[in-house]
């Protein structure tokens, strides 16, 4: 399709800044892209145009799209990450290298709780009795607003010590002067610690352009022009980020203020003028065609907006068929409307996955998800709400709980029981034995004993069994670490991730996405808090539930492929897709807009910086929560449903619709026009709408199978025979309508034979061409075994950390750092080198223990780090750039990573070396067609314009180890053939093990099912 008016003006402007608003459905995202064609067509190198999004997803999509039209060395980042990368390219002035920590929100809160008594906060100011997360958590986001305000704790300081400005606001001062002390605790210890959290990265790039006009240069002319999407939610720190970038005018921004819902994240409503003023003479061009929405879904949206008082909407025009009427419905409670939901999408039928259902809440997400799992609709929920009430999470908190302290955690056992098939009758005679044994002056509530003594049941192999499993656990957990324990309970104790590693579906990728979660916590819980017990871990991942906080990689959750299922979500995360349906319920007075509530902790209006910034008030909460709704209201195609419950919670009087809802469709002029809403009740009554009662034989057969397949999973033989037996059992009542007759001794005789039946073939796709990003890495796991490359590259299935990468890991910091100071002028200095691997050596002591493998590996290090020293002193090239990155694009398959060192030959020629620490030798004859090699020689070429010379490997570890790759075209072309091929097979997901010597080595043989089966 053609360009129309608008986005031919915004696509074709020349030069200078360029401001696009752009509604839904306008075309925002193509139009950012042929601009950026354009530019390119103008003569600016691709490389030169700077593209920044807010999430990992749209930054996929936008270079898909880029390089659809040939123009894929345009940078597309987000701009967290490329802040990150700037200051770890700037190390040397910034401190922050590729070993400094994120420092998550859950952490930072956790350590706010446990240093309380440090801060020397005033009891009498601040109660200190309440909830320690209910007081950290408002102290913590006031502290990121002001760091988004490029507030530091000096700022605050001073303000504070001018005094209130008025009599009226001594105690909110007061407050404020207690909240100081915190965020001066709480960034020493960052620097100290070596952390940095999300807001830390723009605003510490900002410092370091406006500090250092050299680095400020250098990025303006690598890059000459800065295209903002979404420009409506940046903060003042990231505004004043771009424009520092793009400096007098290399700049087009694109958002929309409808749709500016960030203002819990310092979005200020004034960004658009504030961009006015920096550059009045910028161009302005409003796409004002609506090409997603229908005439009906558009005309609700526009009276939504036209409603704000003092207003003038300018409304979309769309471009689309009329369409439904929107479905506007008030349900007797939320039930009812849960129920209509799932009704409604079972009526319509599918593709599952063009519907979609926005709440307000995570919970509410949640509830309704499991309602149209009920009615057998697949149902994809995006986020993880409340950790404790995923069951696989659960299951992680349970085992770990019983190997910190068995004799203590008679209730996980017992849950842990059921799940593993126990029946409730021996669960009960269990706890009556437990009963009898216990010593009322001891703790111990005498479960695990009375499991290991229980007899007499039918199923008393099977008990005993859970018991050895359990106990064996608890043994080891005594002198494991953390991060050890948990990787053993997830891969081996239980069959989680083989589970749901090894099967499809959306419940089974979410499940995947928490346990990746929990990991990456007892990583970063390690981390902060060494040698603790498993049982403050326990406490952490419980105040994570309680914050409804996962620590999930929205990049890796937006990636995931949920195949054709209902995506229910909420509201925000509802924003950039959209759906031909379309239902946003929860619409009732309260609900949205809410209830507003002032903060407890206010920065200083004077010090905040963004013009137009409204002070937290009731007008900026009901602005924002209107925009809300209309970002929910336009993700709609075709079809759109407004719900609302009138009874919510366990209260018996009724609740108002939404305010905005008697906008839409009543409002001064008489109500929504004809043909634009349609009015329904539902109340659920009688049982409409509510799933047929499923047969007992059913649930009978899909529990027992469940269960099998966990037994087997777990290798708990007897527990798998026996269900074997009782599954057998069961068809045979099917068949014949009793149980006579009924032998199980031919099914056990059967053997294995029929075990892989039990496991459900059906899964969903899990690759997709447009998000696929691929590593030489990556390429090289692949080619050892496919399914290991699945474990680690598709699925994200963690690793128990190996000995060998953590050394080559803090190998190449060093050795960055080396290269820098060359870079920057100066003589590196060796011996400070060695003793910054030697620190970080003590660190990772804490993963990997004294071992003597640990302890042989630290006296390797002196010797790798002065060998590289020989090497780099007999090189006789000049070094162009380290640990340089790189994304390029090879058949349409993305490619990134960063390669060792890069250097320029006396002959202008750019050559590519890459470090290798270990003992094993890439043979000669291989060397041409190596992977990472190729790869990285197609990477060089799509960055520098031309093809490098030579790539090396150099093997630290022997002296005078090195391999030579001379790169010609016809070299490179044969050399990415096994890459293409492997990129291929990866696309149709042909995932298969390749069981061989290297199995001896791979972190997933527990859950390999050619080691566990074969």
């Amino acid at each position: 399709m053609d360009l129309d008016d608008r986005q031919r003006e915004a696509v074709d402007h020349a030069s200078g800044p360029l401001r696009v608003e752009a509604g839904p459905g306008s075309g925002k995202t193509r139009v950012i892209v042929e601009r950026a064609a354009r530019l390119v067509a103008g003569g600016l190198p691709q490389d030169s145009i700077l593209c920044v999004t807010f999430t990992r997803k749209a930054a996929g999509e936008m270079d898909r799209r880029l390089q659809e039209m040939d123009i894929g060395g345009v940078r597309v980042e987000t701009i967290h990450s490329f802040c990150l990368e700037v200051l770890r390219e700037n190390y040397l002035r910034t401190g922050i290298s590729e070993k400094t920590r994120r420092f998550s929100e859950l952490a930072r809160l956790v350590w706010c709780v446990r240093n309380s008594d440090r801060f020397g906060i005033d009891g009498e100011v601040i109660r200190l009795d309440r909830n320690p997360a209910d007081l950290f958590g408002p102290m913590m986001s006031a502290v990121s607003l002001a760091k988004r305000e490029l507030i530091s704790p000096e700022d605050l300081e001073r303000r504070i010590s001018q005094g209130p400005p008025g009599p009226d606001d001594q105690e909110w001062f007061d407050q404020l002067a207690e909240l100081s002390k915190v965020y001066r605790a709480y960034d020493s210890y960052k620097t100290e610690k070596n952390l940095i959290d999300y807001d830390d990265m723009v605003a510490a790039t900002v410092r370091l352009m406006s500090q250092d006009r050299s680095v400020l240069e250098r990025y303006r002319q690598r890059y000459r022009h800065v295209l903002v999407d979404e420009f409506q939610d940046n903060n003042y720190a990231q505004f004043l980020l771009v424009r520092l970038l793009a400096g007098s005018g290399g700049i087009t921004v694109v958002g929309d203020v409808d749709q500016s819902i960030m203002g819990f994240q310092g979005a200020f409503s004034g960004i658009f003028n504030e961009f006015a003023d920096a550059y009045p003479d910028a161009r302005f061009v409003r796409l004002d065609r609506n090409y997603r929405c229908s005439a009906s879904v558009s005309e609700i949206s526009t009276r939504l907006l036209a409603a704000e008082p003092d207003r003038v909407a300018a409304p979309a025009v769309p471009v689309g068929a009329a369409g439904e009427p929107a479905v506007v419905v008030s349900a007797g409670d939320e039930e009812a409307e849960r129920l209509f939901v799932a009704e409604e999408i079972r009526r319509l039928g599918g593709p599952w996955k063009d519907t979609a259902v926005l709440c307000r809440t995570n919970r509410s997400c949640e509830l309704f998800a499991e309602t149209l799992r009920s009615h057998g609709i697949p149902a994809a929920l995006s986020g993880t709400g409340n950790l404790m009430r995923n069951a696989a999470a659960v299951e992680v908190v349970s085992m770990l709980k019983v190997a910190d302290s068995p004799q203590t955690a008679g209730r996980e056992i017992s849950w842990l029981l059921k799940r593993r098939g126990i029946s409730e009758h021996n669960i009960a005679g269990i706890n009556r034995v437990a009963r009898g044994m216990r010593n009322p002056d001891s703790p111990e509530d005498c479960v695990f004993k009375a499991m290991r003594v229980y007899s007499g049941s039918d199923q008393d192999a099977e008990i005993r069994e859970v018991a050895r499993h359990l106990a064996r656990m608890a043994e080891e957990s005594r002198t494991a670490y953390l991060t050890d324990m948990l990787h053993r309970i997830m891969m081996e104790y239980t069959d989680l991730y083989r589970r749901n590693a090894n099967s499809g579906g959306p419940e089974a990728a979410r499940n995947l996405a928490i346990l990746n979660a929990i990991h990456r916590m007892a990583e970063d819980y390690q981390h902060h808090y060494y040698g603790e017990r498993l049982s403050d871990f326990v406490d952490y991942l419980e105040m994570a539930g309680d914050l409804e906080y996962s620590g999930l990689d929205a990049s890796a959750e937006d990636g995931a492929d949920a195949g054709d299922a209902v995506s229910v979500l909420t509201m925000h995360k509802s924003k950039g897709k959209e759906f031909g349906t379309v239902f946003v319920t929860g619409l009732y007075q309260d609900g949205i807009p809410g209830k507003w509530k002032k903060r407890e902790f206010d920065i200083p209006a004077d010090l905040l910086k963004g013009s137009g910034r409204q002070q937290d008030s009731a007008e900026s909460h009901l602005r924002e929560a209107r925009n809300l709704l209309y970002v929910a209201i336009t993700r709609a195609k075709d079809r759109l449903y407004l719900s609302h419950p009138r009874r919510v919670g366990e209260s018996a009087k009724d609740r108002e619709p939404s305010i905005f809802l008697g906008q839409i469709i009543g409002g001064d002029d008489g109500g929504a026009p004809a043909g634009t809403v349609r009015m329904v009740e539902y109340d659920g009554s009688g049982g409409a709408g509510r799933p047929a009662a499923r047969d007992p034989l059913d649930t009978a057969k899909y529990r027992i199978q469940e269960e099998a397949c966990g037994a087997i999973r777990e290798s708990r033989v007897e527990a798998a025979a026996a269900r074997l037996a009782e599954l057998a059992r069961v068809v045979h009542v099917r068949e014949h309508g009793n149980a006579e007759g009924f032998d199980p001794m031919p099914v056990l005789a059967a053997g294995a034979a029929g075990l892989d039946k039990l496991v459900p073939p059906e899964r969903t796709p899990l690759v997709s061409p447009e998000t696929l990003s691929l590593s030489a890495t990556a390429i090289r796991s692949y080619l050892e075994c496919p399914l290991q490359f699945k474990y680690r590259s598709v699925l994200a299935v963690p690793a128990e950390p190996s000995l060998g990468m953590t050394k080559g890991s803090i190998i190449h910091d060093v050795l960055d750092t080396l290269g820098k100071e060359r870079l920057g002028g100066g003589e590196p200095d060796i011996d400070a080198g060695v003793r910054r691997a030697r620190d970080l050596w003590d660190v990772a002591r804490r993963t990997h223990g004294g071992s003597p493998r640990y302890e042989k590996a630290a006296a390797d290090l002196d010797g790798i780090i002065r060998r590289y020293a020989e090497w780099e002193a007999a090189s006789p090239n000049s070094l162009v750039e380290t640990e340089a990155r790189f994304a390029t694009h090879i058949d349409d398959i993305r490619y990134t990573g960063k390669m060792d060192r890069v250097e320029r030959n006396d002959r202008g020629g750019y050559e590519i070396v890459d470090f290798k620490t270990g003992s094993t030798v890439l043979p000669r004859r291989e060397v041409a067609l190596d992977p990472q090699l190729n790869i990285y020689a197609a990477a060089a070429r799509a960055k520098y314009g031309t093809l490098p010379e030579k790539v090396s490997l150099v093997y630290l570890e022997k002296k005078n180890a090195v391999r030579e790759y001379m790169v010609t075209p016809g070299s490179l072309e044969e050399g990415l053939k096994p890459v293409r091929a492997a990129a291929g097979n990866i696309l149709d997901e042909k995932f298969e093990a390749t069981p061989g010597y290297h199995c001896r080595w791979c972190p997933y043989r527990s859950i390999c099912p050619a080691m566990v089966d074969g």
